[in-house]
C-alpha cells in the first residue's frame, strides 16, 4: 500500500495523463513500462510508484515544475523552499 504522499504524487499524475487525453499505456511507452505496471502505479492498493527519474520525465512531458506533483496548489508550489521539497521527496521515497 503507497503512503499519503504517494498516492497524492500518483492522483497528480493520473489527473495531468487524463486532462492531457494520455492512456496509461502512452505513459507506459513513454517510461519503457508495461501498460499494467502504469495500471499498478494508478492503483492505492499497490505499492508501485513512479521513480524519481520517471517523475522527471512526466514533468517535461507535461511541461510543469517538478515542485507542482508534491504541493496541491500552484501557489503553494510557488512558494515552497528547496529545503521543504527535498523533505517530500524524501518521504514520497519511502
Amino acid at each position: 500500500m503507497k503512503s499519503a504522499i504517494q498516492n497524492d504524487v500518483v492522483f497528480r499524475i493520473r489527473s495531468l495523463r487524463e486532462k492531457n487525453g494520455y492512456s496509461q499505456l502512452r505513459i507506459a511507452e513513454l517510461l519503457g513500462l508495461s501498460g499494467g505496471q502504469v495500471g499498478n502505479i494508478e492503483t492505492p492498493k499497490q505499492p508501485h510508484k513512479y521513480t524519481l527519474a520517471q517523475l522527471e520525465m512526466l514533468c517535461v512531458e507535461f511541461h510543469i515544475p517538478i515542485e507542482r506533483l508534491f504541493c496541491s496548489t500552484d501557489e503553494e508550489a510557488s512558494r515552497i523552499t528547496i529545503k521543504e521539497l527535498v523533505h517530500k521527496i524524501i518521504e514520497y521515497q519511502k
